[in-house]
């Protein structure tokens, strides 16, 4: 299997966790727990890849080691900032689909 098939299957977990039911950071948690194995470096297409990055970062942005990053950063990020985040989650699920309809990966 190749990284962006294997990106494709992880995002598209991803997205099925979104469309549950629940506040929109849980869904975001569950989210982020599908498709964590996914590294940047999993991208050869440099727009894939910055939005990949662009989502890590905003999971990520308080640092607190004990309770984890992206489980602190929830814990106070907005429901907009969330829908915000999962808007990306599926809109770079879309592209790692399209990527692999048209064969390039």
């Amino acid at each position: 299997m190749n990284a962006l098939q294997y990106a494709n299957e992880k995002f598209h977990s991803a997205v099925l966790m979104l469309i549950e039911n629940g506040a929109a950071q849980e869904r975001l948690h569950n989210a982020f727990m599908a498709f964590h194995p996914v590294q940047a470096s999993d991208f050869d297409d440099a727009k894939m890849r910055s939005k990949y990055e662009e989502i890590m970062q905003r999971l990520t942005v308080v640092r607190d080691p004990d309770k984890g990053y992206v489980s602190a950063t929830l814990e106070v990020m907005s429901d907009e900032e969330a829908r915000s985040i999962n808007r990306l989650i599926v809109g770079l699920a879309i592209e790692i689909a399209e990527a692999r309809a048209q064969g390039n990966g």
